[in-house]
């Protein structure tokens, strides 16, 4: 995690981590995709390419927000569970890069 901050990590660079997570096998294979989300390159609508897609995101504080939605709108616990997993995974490995 040296080097890397999930509370303002660029797009390009989260992927990065989750490579290099992967192949030491602090990131199972199976959470590979869950961890780094869609690509937001292409997310508006319309198919174009949003000029600001990879500027630094905080990461943690997305899976925070979907969290505390899922809770509140009442989802499936499963998906509550879930979400909850991948929050606590990321809360871990940001706790590495103060170690």
């Amino acid at each position: 995690m040296q080097g890397h901050n999930l509370r303002a990590i660029r797009y390009t660079d989260l992927v990065a981590l989750a490579d290099q997570l992967q192949q030491t096998g602090a990131l199972r294979a199976e959470d590979y995709l869950d961890f780094i989300g869609p690509s937001p390159e292409h997310a508006r609508l319309d198919g174009t390419t949003d000029p600001t897609w990879n500027d630094p995101q905080d990461r943690l504080a997305v899976r925070e927000q979907q969290l505390a939605f899922l809770k509140a709108s009442h989802a499936e616990q499963r998906f509550i569970d879930f979400a909850a997993y991948h929050l606590s995974l990321m809360q871990y490995l940001q706790s590495l890069r103060a170690a």
